[in-house]
């Protein structure tokens, strides 16, 4: 961890992903800030530093309230929801394989 380095394009690249740049307007400003905040909050503190994104104990607080607020939300979910999309995912899969066609 401590060689940890990136270049300007990589580093811009991704705080792009970081703040949900991919999503457009109006989703970026309407849930960028808790994609974001979810996205840094799972990385280790050597990543962020050099990622030049700030993390403070008022993040860590938020962070670890809004993941104690998805567990208790995610153990009451149906099963096949709380899967999703992957399960999807796996469906199509063998969807494509069966049929002969490209997974990718």
């Amino acid at each position: 961890m401590a060689r940890i380095e990136m270049d300007d394009l990589t580093r811009t690249y991704l705080q792009g992903i970081a703040r949900a740049d991919f999503l457009g307007a109006p989703w970026k400003w309407l849930v960028g800030p808790l994609v974001q905040l979810q996205t840094v909050g799972f990385l280790p503190p050597e990543f962020r530093a050099e990622l030049g994104l700030p993390w403070t104990a008022r993040h860590q607080r938020i962070f670890d309230g809004m993941m104690k607020a998805w567990v208790a939300v995610d153990r009451r979910l149906p099963g096949p929801i709380r899967r999703f999309p992957f399960n999807l995912y796996l469906w199509d899969t063998r969807l494509r394989v069966r049929s002969g066609r490209s997974i990718v």
